[in-house]
């Protein structure tokens, strides 16, 4: 039997442009893949296990025929904003460092 490695969860920035489909529909189904922050109408931060191909399979199945999708996987190291407020920009680092909080071990 083989041993399954533990889910790795990773960070993403969702783009959606609705043409023809439900917004309320998307947005069930994004909070359905993991936890999202919603940065602007039509832009999400989304933390979630998965790839960027995966959490895009499963996103896509909620919108209209017309619809833009964009899923970017992030490896991001630094954040910079404007005008975001100080709230925001901690809940954005919270959910992109959210394991490096973690303390690390001593190198021996």
């Amino acid at each position: 039997m083989l041993n399954k490695a533990p889910a790795q969860l990773n960070r993403f920035i969702v783009t959606c442009t609705f043409n023809s489909g439900s917004r309320a529909v998307f947005e069930r189904a994004m909070a359905s893949s993991g936890t999202a922050l919603q940065l602007n109408n039509d832009l999400w931060l989304l933390r979630a296990v998965g790839t960027a191909g995966s959490v895009r399979n499963h996103l896509f199945q909620h919108l209209g025929a017309r619809d833009t999708l964009m899923v970017l996987q992030l490896d991001a190291v630094r954040t910079a904003t404007q005008n975001y407020g100080p709230e925001m920009d901690a809940r954005i680092r919270a959910m992109l460092y959210l394991e490096q909080a973690a303390p690390q071990p001593a190198v021996a």
